[in-house]
């Protein structure tokens, strides 16, 4: 209901706020895995974004029918890491989404309403950004794709 609301914010740092006064160590222990983590792959982050972003312009239908990209990147809150290692049975190198990318594809207007334009340019936008990250190797764990 939170993210409904827009408040999506707001119940990740009380869910954090609660894994700190609840589990005190085992909070600690994930942050400090979670931000040695971090500050490498900032710049593993970006240099995916611009992988992704030339194979995206590379692509000529995408090119026809795409205004704009907009490439973001996000870390897994400690609550959600430490909830994914409880309900799992998994241990921290285990956790394989502790980053993630998002690319939202901006159709021009004359392709917004059409069916046929927005599944293939999602296709396109796909195999271009798998092209893009073919053979690299960033951060920990296997890349995942959806």
């Amino acid at each position: 209901m939170a993210h409904a609301l827009g408040a999506g914010k707001v119940l990740w740092e009380l869910e954090d706020l609660s894994f700190r006064t609840l589990f005190p160590e085992s909070y600690t222990a994930v942050e400090a895995w979670q931000t040695e983590l971090w500050d490498e792959s900032e710049r593993m982050l970006e240099d995916a974004k611009s992988r992704v972003l030339e194979a995206l312009n590379e692509v000529e239908y995408l090119r026809e029918r795409v205004d704009r990209y907009a490439i973001t990147s996000r870390r897994k809150s400690a609550f959600s890491t430490f909830k994914k290692m409880f309900r799992s049975s998994k241990e921290l190198e285990e956790v394989l989404d502790v980053f993630a990318m998002r690319v939202v594809i901006g159709l021009r207007p004359e392709c917004r309403d059409d069916p046929a334009a927005q599944a293939g340019a999602c296709l396109a936008a796909y195999a271009a950004a798998r092209r893009g990250l073919a053979g690299w190797r960033g951060g920990p764990g296997p890349g995942q794709g959806y």
